[in-house]
């Protein structure tokens, strides 16, 4: 999610929600989201929680880059890209998920 401030700079909150039990289970806001910062804010609630087989993901870049897909592999969670434009991105990034050494 994005929005404004009142000076008109974006701010994005990074919202990741159990679909199961409908618990939040981390609110993050930035300026910028970047994968790097995804995998970092999503990294503690693996090690509490333990690691999904899969998460859901919108398109936005952050969880396309190769910083998520690397951090994925490493705990098996596959990234579910959803909407009907995501889908080309979605094949593409699961299949060069676990390639890149």
């Amino acid at each position: 999610m994005s929005e404004r401030v009142a000076d008109g700079r974006w701010f994005q909150i990074l919202t990741v929600v159990d679909q199961f039990t409908r618990e939040c289970l981390c609110l993050m806001a930035d300026q910028s989201l970047t994968g790097e910062k995804v995998a970092q804010a999503l990294e503690p609630v693996v090690m509490q929680r333990g690691a999904p087989r899969a998460i859901t993901v919108d398109n936005g870049s952050e969880f396309a880059s190769r910083v998520m897909n690397a951090w994925a592999c490493r705990h098996g969670i596959q990234l579910d890209f959803f909407g009907q434009a995501n889908r080309s991105r979605a094949a593409s990034s699961r299949a060069s998920t676990c390639d890149s050494p």
